[in-house]
């Protein structure tokens, strides 16, 4: 037994549209990340070591709690929706 054309046709059409959605989303990850790194620019944390909470917008310093593997026993910073940037060890090419 074989699939008719038309549905064979129509299950590739809907795995193009799953791969393009997974695309779309893949782009606005990416952009969510330029904008991020636009702020963190902006407002002078780049190479600091502090986490922002991208729902309310508070700045604060990362702090380090003795006793845990990753140095907090706080839940990740990415579980709370906040971004971390650690300070930058190396300069990059065109950077100020």
């Amino acid at each position: 037994m074989q699939l008719a054309p038309k549905d064979l046709y129509r299950l590739r059409q809907r795995r193009l549209a799953a791969q393009r959605a997974a695309l779309q989303a893949h782009l606005v990850e990416l952009q969510l990340q330029t904008l991020t790194l636009e702020m963190e620019r902006r407002y002078g944390l780049l190479g600091k070591d502090v986490a922002v909470d991208q729902r309310t917008g508070v700045v604060t310093e990362a702090t380090s709690a003795p006793g845990s593997p990753n140095g907090s026993q706080q839940p990740s910073s990415s579980a709370r929706g906040e971004v971390v940037r650690e300070p930058a060890n190396h300069a990059h090419p065109g950077a100020p």
